[in-house]
């Protein structure tokens, strides 16, 4: 259902968005996004799961990848749907997670940043 492809250090990372938004770049998937981490501890794992339907998490959108505090990765969903609302669960390396069950609009949404509270996010100006 979703993968990532590469990862960027924050500072790289907040320049490709900027550019992103300033030539009006439009994502394969209208719900593809930016997964921003500063929990202040490394994301080993990431499940999506669209919100309000009791569906398991699913699997593990980052395979083998990590992302570091700081740190960000874009995430694709390779086949269009028609949902747009979807909740978070991000596990640490060395045990813990994160529920964030608010729901996210990733049809109007070019980032979500999590910390240790709560996710904020950024629209994207398409």
């Amino acid at each position: 259902m979703f993968y990532n492809r590469f990862q960027l250090p924050k500072t790289l990372m907040f320049t490709v968005l900027s550019l992103l938004g300033a030539t009006g770049a439009q994502s394969a998937d209208r719900r593809d996004f930016w997964l921003l981490n500063h929990t202040g501890r490394t994301i080993e794992r990431v499940y999506i799961a669209a919100h309000g339907t009791g569906e398991s998490w699913g699997y593990d959108v980052l395979g083998q990848s990590t992302v570091g505090e700081g740190a960000g990765t874009r995430v694709f969903f390779p086949e269009h749907g028609f949902r747009c609302e979807y909740d978070f669960r991000i596990v640490f390396t060395g045990g813990g997670y994160a529920d964030y069950t608010r729901g996210r609009d990733l049809c109007l949404l070019q980032a979500v940043e999590f910390d240790n509270d709560t996710n904020r996010v950024f629209v994207d100006a398409r």
